[in-house]
């Protein structure tokens, strides 16, 4: 039997899991890890949905866990109870004190949200929900500004604000590509700098 991978003495991830997190995980594992020596299409679904467990929320058999795992940790955390607070305190006569008061948000982003489970929306656990679009002209100005400066550039203001208008669709990443993809021609004609004609005539 394939031995259960958290059980060495290494640190891991495992050991920051509650114990329902945990027992989730293990429960899951189980049902989906490859048979030894199985090298059929079982044996590398195994392989798949187990990774899909450690990895992310797939609308896989390894799904389940990491959604069950989630949920769990969303609950909230486990109070503290040491010794010192719980025995030697009351053994002295001191009051024990009270474990701290958490104040813990929780971000999550997707570009799938149709995908989500209705166990994540309800209410307090997703409470808000905000879809983020594409930047508007000044956001994107001001993110070719960030970009540019970083390299050397003879851009000026007004070749940034044409630049920002006619790539009305363009994300940070966009962005980035294309400056990036400026720099690479520019270099290949032995430019010093980025300049308008690099946009203009890219393959020129």
């Amino acid at each position: 039997m394939e031995p259960w991978p958290w059980t060495s003495g290494d640190c891991h991830g495992g050991s920051y899991l509650s114990d329902s997190s945990l027992g989730a995980l293990l429960a899951n594992w189980s049902e989906n890890r490859p048979t030894a020596g199985s090298s059929g299409p079982e044996g590398r679904r195994g392989v798949r949905d187990r990774g899909m467990v450690m990895g992310g929320m797939g609308g896989g058999g390894g799904g389940m866990g990491t959604l069950q795992a989630l949920l769990s940790e969303m609950s909230g955390l486990s109070k503290p109870r040491g010794f010192m607070n719980r025995v030697v305190r009351r053994a002295l006569g001191f009051k024990p004190k009270p474990p701290p008061k958490y104040r813990i948000l929780i971000m999550m982003a997707t570009n799938m949200p149709n995908t989500l489970d209705d166990a994540l929306l309800r209410p307090g656990r997703i409470d808000r929900i905000y879809k983020v679009g594409y930047p508007s002209k000044a956001g994107r100005v001001r993110t070719y500004h960030g970009y540019f400066d970083k390299v050397s550039h003879e851009l000026t203001g007004a070749d940034i604000d044409k630049l920002a208008t006619i790539t009305p669709y363009a994300t940070g990443a966009t962005i980035k590509d294309l400056v990036n993809e400026s720099l690479i021609v520019a270099l290949r004609r032995d430019h010093p700098a980025i300049t308008w004609a690099t946009f203009s005539r890219p393959s020129g």
